[in-house]
């Protein structure tokens, strides 16, 4: 038998760190329902290219000469690469001109600065794509602009949001990517990095 002492108490204390716990697990057990599949926090997103299982973007891109091409974004290769479906019919693989972000895989460019300030850079590249994911999921609809280069199987153009955002601009603003590569826009993106 237990002496007084022994017997339990009502602890008010112990009650509402239980409730606190059991809030805690509910909040995180939703949370986790609600995250997009590569850990973005729920509602539309624009998918990594990596995780659309056959995708693929021609290999040799059409040349838009010199025009606006409308189109929606399938997906994101990286911070400054992303693949469009332009509404005139063939899918593209457009490279942001005026802008340059870190890589956010472990390849030769990124490597050339050896491991340890490569894998640095990978940790920031996956930041800035995921960024970018966002950035682009509201609509997913933008405009290629001019000027147009051919670079390999991918398209070097300027890219413009349904709302009129420069999404090279946005990025180097927001101190994402750094200005690079010689285009009419560089210019308005020099010194836009509030850093």
């Amino acid at each position: 038998m237990r002496t007084p002492s022994e017997q339990p108490q009502n602890n008010p204390n112990i009650s509402e760190n239980t409730r606190l716990r059991v809030i805690a697990v509910f909040t995180a057990f939703f949370g986790v329902m609600t995250m997009a599949p590569n850990g973005l926090s729920g509602g539309d997103y624009v998918p990594m290219c990596n995780q659309i299982g056959g995708h693929r973007t021609p290999d040799d891109p059409p040349f838009l000469h010199g025009k606006k091409a409308e189109g929606k974004v399938v997906c994101v290769v990286d911070g400054d690469t992303i693949d469009v479906k332009l509404d005139s019919g063939p899918s593209v693989r457009i490279r942001l001109w005026g802008v340059d972000c870190p890589e956010s895989n472990f390849n030769d460019k990124c490597m050339r600065s050896g491991y340890s300030a490569c894998a640095k850079e990978v940790i920031e590249g996956k930041k800035v794509s995921q960024r970018v994911q966002r950035i682009l999921g509201g609509s997913r609809a933008v405009t290629s602009e001019p000027p147009y280069k051919n670079d390999g199987n991918r398209l070097l153009a300027n890219i413009r949001l349904q709302d009129g955002t420069d999404l090279g601009q946005k990025l180097t603003s927001d101190c994402l990517c750094v200005p690079k590569y010689n285009n009419k826009y560089k210019k308005n993106y020099r010194k836009n990095c509030s850093r």
